[in-house]
């Protein structure tokens, strides 16, 4: 399976992770209130110490080129395909002080006036580059081995906790309450949980998570610092947790639990990468249909087919450039039997490049993701026809399947698929010069929503390829009608 995202999960451990935080973090807690810096103690710098740990962890797994990897991801801001993104990014921390200042006006306490300060960008500069000591350990290491196990919002508590808690020596050292210090632990371990669902939705960007984490922290610098905690006067962290907790429980109920992705309204679409359109014929079957004639049996059915299938006028690249205009001179006989039977062929869809691994993907087409969740894939080699066929912008797919091609898709989407026995369906309707012989147990195989709908694609296909090898014994009749599908899967 190609990989577009970073180091091998399953080679990080989270718990090596947290022991060498620790071991590292130790110094800074002993010699905690030595003063580096004018109002700036030692402990200060702890913020390096997630880096500083997920460095030396991918150092010892892979080398100088995992840790140029990690550092890389520190401006992954092209990851962040949907920009209203940006918003949340950027004004969800301002809105949340914006809050909290409110709140003070109105139960009449003295509260300073917000001021601007040229000194505030330069500031956002040096937080950022701090909180990306924080996040490349936090998310880009310690979190997705965690997500695995754990489920999403499981690990996101559980993160949050582990941040809250390496805080507590600053928060001493600084002379805080054991109550200030424990509401302000709670509203850290929360907050953590917007950081992931931030993280989630823009592509897994460690800039934008780290430039949420920014805000976070610069928000305050709007109004002197009082006391010394550094933070305005009004600052109440009780206030501060209870606002982030009822935001997180909105964000969840949306999202969902799961991912933190899949918004609860929002219509599941698939990439716009996924199909290639193709046929207009629906006017023409239309018209057919109020004049009292059909076209077949399956009049008007709207389906696609995998990228790779034979459709005059159309080239089949296989996501390779140089086959992108390599145009067919004919239809293959599976594609000009689901015509014949009235079905209307919407596009072609999207494949991995030489149908050669589980994701959709190559340089002709781009990506292709999976409707249910935008970070995922949607499986390959067939996962454009998964895609669409998942969101309801098709009816059926015809796909092909070598080792999973159309099984593992219609598994990451939630679909049904069939991979025929071998020989059961011809291999005629793909390029000759990208065939496999015989003897390969490869089958083109439809996809569906559901068993019933296998069958009628079937029964459009399989009397299509009877006699379809001169060397093959003439394959057996296919079932008119099943007893019953109800409760199968494939």
């Amino acid at each position: 399976m190609k990989n577009n995202s970073r180091l091998p999960t399953k080679s990080k451990s989270p718990l090596s992770f947290f022991l060498v935080a620790i071991a590292l973090y130790i110094p800074f807690v002993v010699f905690a209130r030595v003063q580096v810096l004018p109002n700036t103690s030692l402990v200060n710098f702890g913020a390096l110490i997630p880096t500083m740990a997920a460095l030396i962890l991918i150092y010892r797994e892979n080398k100088i080129s995992g840790v140029k990897e990690l550092l890389k991801r520190s401006f992954d801001f092209q990851r962040i395909k949907s920009k209203i993104w940006y918003l949340p990014i950027f004004l969800l921390y301002p809105c949340i002080v914006a809050v909290q200042y409110g709140i003070a006006i109105m139960f009449g306490l003295q509260v300073p006036s917000p001021h601007f300060s040229f000194w505030i960008p330069i500031m956002f500069v040096i937080v950022f580059i701090a909180a990306l000591g924080e996040e490349l350990g936090w998310m880009g290491y310690a979190f997705e081995p965690m997500q695995e196990r754990l489920g999403t919002l499981k690990a996101s508590v559980l993160l949050g906790v582990v941040w809250a808690a390496i805080h507590i020596p600053l928060f001493s050292v600084a002379g805080a309450s054991p109550y200030w210090i424990m509401w302000q632990c709670i509203y850290i371990a929360v907050t953590r949980v917007l950081f992931v669902w931030i993280y989630s939705n823009t592509g897994k960007s460690l800039f934008a998570v780290s430039a949420i984490h920014a805000t976070f922290n610069i928000s305050w610098q709007f109004f002197p610092p009082s006391g010394g905690l550094l933070v305005p006067s009004f600052y109440d962290p009780r206030n501060l947790a209870l606002t982030v907790i009822i935001l997180t429980v909105i964000v969840v109920f949306f999202w969902g639990p799961g991912t933190l992705t899949q918004y609860r309204f929002a219509h599941r679409t698939a990439d716009t990468k996924s199909v290639q359109r193709i046929d207009g014929r629906r006017a023409s079957a239309d018209a057919s249909r109020a004049a009292g004639r059909l076209l077949g049996p399956r009049h008007g059915l709207p389906i696609t087919i995998k990228e790779q299938f034979l459709l005059d006028g159309t080239a089949s690249t296989l996501g390779l450039q140089w086959r992108k205009n390599l145009r067919a001179d004919r239809t293959g006989p599976l594609v000009t039997a689901l015509r014949g039977a009235g079905a209307i062929i919407l596009g072609k869809t999207n494949v991995s490049q030489s149908l050669s691994y589980i994701e959709s993907d190559n340089p002709l087409y781009g990506v292709t993701r999976n409707p249910w969740d935008s970070t995922r894939t949607p499986g390959g080699s067939s996962g454009g026809e998964a895609a669409i066929i998942a969101v309801g912008g098709s009816a059926l797919g015809l796909g092909s399947d070598l080792g999973g091609s159309v099984r593992i898709p219609a598994n990451f989407c939630g679909l049904a698929a069939l991979k025929p026995t071998n020989g059961r369906l011809t291999m005629m309707d793909v390029p000759a010069d990208t065939s496999l012989p015989p003897g390969a147990i490869y089958q083109p195989g439809p996809i569906a929503r559901n068993v019933a709908d296998l069958h009628l694609a079937m029964s459009v296909l399989v009397p299509a390829s009877v006699g379809a090898y001169d060397s093959s014994p003439e394959a057996p009749p296919y079932l008119a009608e099943l007893p019953s599908v109800r409760g199968l899967r494939a």
